[in-house]
């Protein structure tokens, strides 16, 4: 389908601007604490470069989908290294 989710998913810290891949769903949470992404912390897109939105609840990841609209999670991935306007 062409609005599957494709992994790995590239993931964005916005904190310490680091940058890393989640191979796929069961890595996400090792990866990633689920206080920095409760707090916006993290920016994530699939392999195919589309903004990507993650739902996690009570630490357990519940939804990957694609983003829907314009906003600084919907960010490009190739926009993730300029600074935020």
């Amino acid at each position: 389908m062409a609005n599957e989710i494709s992994f790995p998913l590239y993931a964005y810290g916005k904190g310490d601007w680091s940058m890393f891949l989640v191979k796929d769903r069961e890595t996400i949470l090792s990866r990633v604490e689920p206080f920095d992404f409760e707090n916006d912390g993290y920016l994530f897109w699939d392999a195919q470069g589309r903004s990507v939105r993650l739902t996690i609840e009570r630490t357990k990841l519940t939804n990957i989908e694609q983003a829907k609209m314009r906003s600084p999670s919907g960010r490009p991935l190739h926009d993730t290294r300029r600074p935020w306007a």
